[in-house]
Formats: C-alpha cells, structure tokens, sequence
C-alpha cells in the first residue's frame, strides 16, 4: 500500500523543528511525524520512523525543490543520489517573476534560516535573454532585503500556463523581483488565491494539473479501477494529473512506482465526448516531463492486446518490453519510454 504522505504548511508545530518548519520540510508519513531538512544547495536530511518509506517521501519533496539530489538519513548513509542538477548565478535584476506578492509572514520565516546567496535555490526557464522564476518567490524578496545582488538558479521545465501569469505581471509593472508587493498573510491569501482561481476558470480548456482533495469525489465516482482510499492516497502523492476542458473534469492519469523506482502509468482515461482533441497526449506529455524533472529516466506502462490504447503509446514512443498472459484474459502487453 502507497504511504499517506502530506506536507506540512504551519510554522509552528512542535513534532517539527523550527528550521524543517520554515524550510516545508516537515512532512506527515501515515500519520508520524517525517523531516526532509535542507543542509546545503544540493542535499538534504531525511528522518523518519520507517526508512522503507524514505523514496515515496523524497519523491513528494523534489517536486518542490527539484535541485535537491542527494539524500541522507539521519546517520549519514546515502539514501537516494539523483543525477546532479546544473545550478549557476542569476541576477536579481534579469529575473522576471511569475508571482506579484509576497506574504511578510512567510518572508520572515525564511529570513531565518538563510545563511547566504548559495541558501536561495530557484526554478528558472530562460526567457529573452533573463529568466522567468516559476517558484520561490518569497526567497527573492528576502534577498533583497540582505543585499543580494544575485542568486543560484536551475533550469526546470516549462509550465506552459506561466507565460499568464508572467503576461499579467507585467502588466502590472512587475518585471524584476524588486517590483513585486508585500502584504499581508491574510491578504496575500485574497489577493493571490482570487487571481489563481479567476485566471484558471477562464483559461483551464485544456489544463493539466494535479489532482486535489476537492477533486477526490468525482474521481472516485469515476474510476472503478482503484479503492477510493487509494485513490485519495495517491492524489496526496500528486500521482494523479487531471485535465479539464469546457469548464470541467475531461480525463486523468494515475500512475504509481513499479519496484519501488520506476514510475508506472495505470490508467489514462479521457471521457467520452472529449476525445478526438489531444488531451490523452497532452497528459501524457505533462506525466513523461514530471517524471523526468523528478529524476527518472524511463517509464512504463501496459494495455491489453486485444486494445487500441496499444497504438496510441507506440505513436508517443513507447516500445514492448515484455507481456503477461493471465487464464481467460488477453495478453497483457507491458510498454517502456526513455526519457
């Protein structure tokens, strides 16, 4: 059974200490309390009651800092090593922020655990010669007020709906992170919640995101292919990726790890009516990127032979790799992609 993982927002909370709270690294793991705390740009500390439930947890993680690579337990043992990630130097003033707040709370948690320039690591895609910053806008803000002329930064992927986001920024005069505006806790959860919620009702035809608890209902309504607290365990995990089309759910992806570390595409579902549009590819595109970001370097999936799904993976790449033959069903054929 997939762990219950969820991570922990508050900042005060005395299962945790204060720098893994003001990192969000504190985590919930089946109910016990877990820490991932950051020691330096590239590796980080994992704790926990049960080390079989280390990798699902580092998994959760990286999806927030994708820069992080190298993970120890608590004695020092490498726990899981991924291929390095490319970090260099990016001045504050060629950073296009994607975000037009910063919430003065959390911005004076941060302020407490940073040590210098190397403690600031974000998310970048390149953009005309800068960078747009997909994440860790908070982190910029607190650079400014140390007097940081420049940050570390990584290349992360494209999410396709920041060019919105970045268009009304700057809009607004938000081109650098010194123009980004401060309020308060309460109202940054007005201001920015307001925006996200109007900008995606209008452009969500044909959005990929994962699912959320308020999307828990439907789903399980929907896929009968799963229990629904399984269902609900893996939506924790962000192991279900949904897309909506004409102003609600059109299909979703749910996957898990096949032996523990490679990840698997169980179900691909587009409802009828909405097929004939791309949105299958579109989710399995967004799948294939994540799972690169997180690490892996090949996935896998299978279908029936007696299916057509069968031609839709071989157009996106996907080779046979091996078949099971159970009594009285068709032969189940297994499909591998490189990423």
């Amino acid at each position: 059974m997939e762990a219950d993982i969820q991570r922990v927002n508050a900042y005060d909370d005395e299962r945790f200490s204060k720098n893994v709270l003001y990192q969000h690294g504190a985590f919930l793991v089946n109910g016990k309390p877990y820490e991932v705390e950051v020691i330096d740009k590239r590796s980080a500390v994992v704790r926990g009651e049960d080390a079989s439930l280390y990798p699902e947890l580092i998994d959760m993680f990286r999806f927030y800092a994708g820069h992080v690579t190298r993970f120890f337990d608590g004695s020092g043992a490498l726990v899981r090593d991924f291929p390095p990630v490319d970090i260099f130097k990016v001045e504050l003033e060629k950073i296009q922020p994607s975000q037009f707040y910063v919430d003065e709370d959390k911005l004076a948690a941060v302020n407490t655990f940073l040590r210098g320039p190397d403690d600031i690591v974000i998310p970048v895609i390149p953009d005309d010669g800068g960078y747009i910053s997909l994440d860790g806008h908070t982190r910029l803000a607190a650079a400014i007020d140390l007097g940081y002329k420049e940050v570390c930064a990584f290349i992360e992927e494209d999410a396709g709906y920041i060019h919105g986001f970045v268009a009304e920024a700057r809009k607004r005069g938000i081109c650098t992170p010194y123009d980004m505006e401060r309020v308060t806790h309460k109202e940054y959860d007005v201001l920015w919640n307001k925006f996200c919620d109007d900008y995606f009702s209008r452009e969500g035809d044909g959005m990929v995101r994962y699912a959320a608890e308020s999307d828990f209902e439907e789903l399980a309504r929907l896929d009968c292919h799963i229990f629904p607290e399984e269902l609900r365990n893996a939506i924790h995990l962000r192991r279900v990726p949904i897309i909506e089309n004409g102003g609600g759910l059109a299909g979703w992806l749910r996957y898990n790890l096949f032996w523990g570390n490679i990840p698997f595409m169980n179900r691909l579902y587009v409802l009828e009516g909405k097929r004939g549009q791309g949105l299958g590819g579109k989710l399995v595109e967004f799948w294939e990127a994540e799972m690169k970001r997180l690490g892996y370097d090949q996935v896998l999936t299978s279908t029936l032979s007696s299916e057509q799904a069968q031609f839709f993976y071989r157009k996106h790449g996907y080779v046979d790799c091996g078949s099971l033959l159970l009594p009285g069903e068709p032969l189940e054929i297994f499909l591998r992609k490189s990423l």
